[in-house]
């Protein structure tokens, strides 16, 4: 008996199928009048995969955000302030004392200053962990070279892509990084989309910061991205620099070369 898993891939380890090291994979071994019960598949490699993301946008960064949020439209609704993101994790709880106006609404903004600040604490910590499990891969010291690819970046697409090599060909890896079109074409006519979220969310996301800080940090990249925005508009052009990152990375990380800024985006214009 096997159930579906909430990822795209299902593997039955007794049956010697393989399961990719980012598959979320789990088997159901039902053995007479047993009960069903689950056993992780790969589970080293799902969990040091999975350690990140308890510290991305999905977990511990979106709880925070939405803490921030909170404060924030505390602050606008009832003082008539207004503060950023950076602003209110700065702010000290003496300072949310001098503020005018009901005691306990200024407790229940020291409250969740202080949710704020544990969560730094842990997001920080899980960092250095994966950090410290992710630098000795050649990989990502050959990702991090790349202009405005982070330590974050890297370790987000080391560890999301796994083995590059079960990605036969760049457009498979570019199809699973969500950087291509999901269209039905019959004799070079659309007929429809396929599903948008086939692939990896969270490289589509690291690929989409990618494309960001490339641009500031890369004359060559802005030239390309300025090239593409004037002919079609600012999502596509991101995106099209996003699609050639993750071809270039793709390529990189099968051969263990660095990465060369003029193979990849052409000579600066």
């Amino acid at each position: 008996m096997v159930e579906r898993t909430e990822m795209w891939r299902v593997a039955l380890a007794e049956a010697g199928m393989p399961v990719a090291a980012d598959g979320a994979a789990r088997e159901i071994c039902a053995r007479g009048g047993e009960e069903n019960r689950f056993r992780s598949v790969n589970q080293e490699a799902n969990y040091s995969r999975s350690l990140p993301c308890k510290s991305g946008k999905h977990y511990a960064r979106g709880t925070r955000t939405d803490d921030v949020l909170s404060v924030e439209n505390l602050l606008a609704r009832n003082l008539g302030m207004r503060a950023n993101a950076a602003g209110i994790r700065k702010m000290k709880d003496e300072e949310v004392d001098t503020l005018e106006g009901d005691p306990n609404r200024a407790m229940a903004i020291k409250s969740t200053l202080a949710v704020i600040r544990g969560i730094d604490v842990e997001i920080a910590k899980v960092e250095r962990e994966v950090l410290k499990q992710v630098a000795p891969d050649p990989q990502f010291d050959l990702l991090s070279e790349v202009p405005g690819i982070g330590k974050i970046l890297a370790m987000t697409i080391v560890l999301e892509t796994g083995d590059i090599k079960r990605f036969p060909s760049v457009g498979n890896y570019a199809s699973y990084c969500r950087r291509v079109k999901s269209t039905k074409l019959t004799n070079n006519k659309k007929k429809g989309e396929n599903n948008r979220k086939n692939g990896n969310s969270h490289l589509a996301w690291a690929y989409g910061e990618a494309a960001m800080q490339a641009i500031l940090n890369a004359p060559a990249i802005k030239t390309f991205y300025e090239r593409k925005r004037a002919k079609t508009n600012v999502p596509s052009a991101m995106n099209a620099v996003g699609h050639k990152l993750a071809r270039a990375f793709y390529h990189v990380m099968r051969t263990g070369k660095a990465f060369e800024m003029k193979r990849a985006f052409g000579r600066e214009r």
